[in-house]
Parts: C-alpha cells; structure tokens; sequence
C-alpha cells in the first residue's frame, strides 16, 4: 500500500477527497500529529508569534535589479521558483511539468550559533501530466539547512 504523506493529507483534506476508513483514521491521526508538532516547531523557533522574525517586508517599488533578483533574497521571508512548461515526446505525445521550489524562513533573529539551527525550510514540488491519457504523477521534499 502507498503511504501517504503529511502533502497527501492537506491536498485530500483541501479538495474533500475520502480515503477508505481504515487509512482515513490512520491518515487522520497522524496527520493530526504532524500538524501539531510542525506548529511546535516553528512557534518554539521564531521568537514572537506573528513578529516579522528579523525579516524586510515586502513592499511595492522594488527596484529589480536582474540577473540577481533571479536567485535567493534572504531578507526575505518566503519566495519560490517556478519552471513550468509543455514538452512533446518522440511519437507526439504531449505533456506538462511544473517544478517548484520554495524557500519560508522560520527567523534571522535566532542566538543559537549551532551549524543544525533551523533558519529555512525547503520545499521542492515536482508534477508531472501525461495530458493524453489523463494522468498525472507528483513527487514533494521538505528539508532544512545544515552542516555540509
């Protein structure tokens, strides 16, 4: 059987999917659990609930400034990157992809000099639709910063 992931649960809990009961009260549980402890975790990392955490707002009258603006601003909270697009294989098959990276930083105003402190989490999405035959195919990663 597949196991379902703590993305499984939010997308079937957001789009009103039913799982069959018995791993609807496992996915229940558990997810529950996930969702808890991940609210620990990050109220217990940033130091004021609802405090901007050390981080520049974003404000309109950026002054874009490219190729630079293409990469990572940790000044600021949360910023992703998209790569999207339609592809054709060698018998004309068509297909659509998306990969998406997220970046959502938990604080800069962390006093823990240790190289394990979490200051981001990272989130990669992949998705794949085989537009033909109507299916579609996803993959997701979360993962922090370390040593290394």
């Amino acid at each position: 059987m597949r196991r379902i992931t703590f993305f499984d649960y939010i997308l079937a809990v957001s789009v009103g999917l039913n799982f069959p009961r018995p791993l609807r009260e496992r996915v229940r549980v558990r997810g529950a659990r996930l969702i808890f402890l991940s609210l620990l975790f990050v109220l217990g990392e940033v130091p004021a609930f609802g405090a901007m955490g050390g981080f520049v707002p974003a404000k309109p009258g950026y002054d874009w400034k490219f190729p630079f603006d293409h990469g990572n601003h940790p000044g600021y909270q949360t910023e992703w990157w998209y790569y999207t697009g339609h592809l054709r294989d060698g018998v004309g098959k068509r297909y659509g992809f998306e990969l998406t990276f997220f970046r959502q930083g938990l604080s800069r105003q962390i006093d823990n000099p240790s190289s394990f402190t979490a200051t981001d989490l990272y989130f990669a999405h992949f998705a794949l639709s085989d537009l033909g035959q109507k299916k579609f195919w996803y993959s997701q990663k979360i993962n922090r910063p370390g040593p290394g």
